[in-house]
């Protein structure tokens, strides 16, 4: 690959990468679980505080379980960094989760997004995935 080749591959990655990030709050506000499907490596681990889930089968389920409870979710994702390289990539995210119970309740939620990712066939996959909270308001 020529240098050019490669400044426009790192670029295309970083893109696809953001997306990943983005696009699991997008499923997520959008009760799209499904969609996780396309976000996540079929082997992919995801930790919680408390739990891991292993399989994109589980991590589905599990976001069904931990999001459905909420009448409303909107999730504001910022990357922090992106370090790809040939066929592995690490993304650093800040994510604030406004969640609204039935209730009618408001909560907010920090976290810190760190994903693993790997090349597939498909593109982009995150591969492991681990949720660090920050803070939440009102406090938990």
């Amino acid at each position: 690959m020529t240098p050019s080749e490669l400044r426009i591959q790192t670029l295309l990655d970083r893109a696809e990468l953001t997306e990943l990030a983005t696009g699991i709050g997008n499923c997520l506000d959008a009760r799209d679980f499904a969609g996780l499907a396309d976000i996540y490596a079929a082997d992919a681990e995801l930790t919680l505080p408390g739990a891991t889930c292993t399989g994109v089968t589980e991590i589905v389920e599990v976001a069904r379980r931990n999001h459905e409870i909420f009448r409303q979710t909107q999730h504001f994702v910022t990357i922090a960094a992106i370090r790809p390289e040939p066929d592995t990539a690490r993304v650093l995210a800040n994510v604030l989760a406004a969640l609204v119970t039935a209730e009618g309740g408001p909560q907010l939620v920090a976290s810190r997004y760190e994903l693993r990712a790997v090349r597939t066939g498909e593109g982009w996959r995150v591969h492991r995935h681990l949720i660090t909270p920050v803070w939440s308001l009102p406090d938990s």
